[in-house]
């Protein structure tokens, strides 16, 4: 019991840095280049309930600043519009409104790392570590499930197994 609950939570540790690495980019694509990202605010505008769950999280609370900045600023555009707005009106209101945001009221959150390559790079690092250690629990429990001698040693260039079998 103890050990799927490790695991369970390894895999919340790794699905959080999945999800924060993707608001990342999110949010360097709307500071950075926002406009050249009509559709992106499109699909966040069209998908704002996904993101209220991130809202409210510890862990997200900073990225979703800029995020929500433009959501309410793009809804508001919106609502003044009118009700009944086709696809490509909604577009050009969302052209129009990227010249009039403030370039100053998005900030630049990542504090000058690199967000996709720091991001994979930590990603990488906690799939590998998660990795050895199933694969570490799974030997240890085959073999004392087959009453078997095993031994694991962790090392700086990987996960040593060795066993009678």
């Amino acid at each position: 019991m103890g050990i799927v609950f490790l695991y369970q939570a390894q895999d919340l540790n790794v699905i959080e840095e999945v999800i924060r690495m993707m608001l990342e980019i999110i949010n360097s694509c709307l500071t950075n280049s926002l406009h050249h990202n009509p559709n992106l605010v499109y699909a966040l505008l069209y998908k704002r309930d996904l993101f209220e769950q991130f809202r409210t999280h510890p862990s997200f609370q900073d990225i979703m600043q800029n995020i929500d900045l433009v959501i309410t600023f793009f809804s508001s555009r919106l609502l003044q519009a009118g009700a009944e707005l086709s696809v490509e009106r909604v577009l050009e209101i969302i052209k129009q409104g990227v010249v009039a945001l403030p370039k100053d009221r998005l900030k630049d959150i990542r504090s000058g790392k690199n967000v996709v390559t720091d991001g994979l790079a930590g990603l990488q690092t906690s799939m590998r570590r998660s990795a050895g250690r199933l694969l570490e629990a799974t030997v240890k429990t085959f073999a004392e499930a087959h009453s078997l001698p095993t031994t694991v040693n962790q090392s700086t260039s990987g996960l040593c197994l060795s066993s009678a079998f």
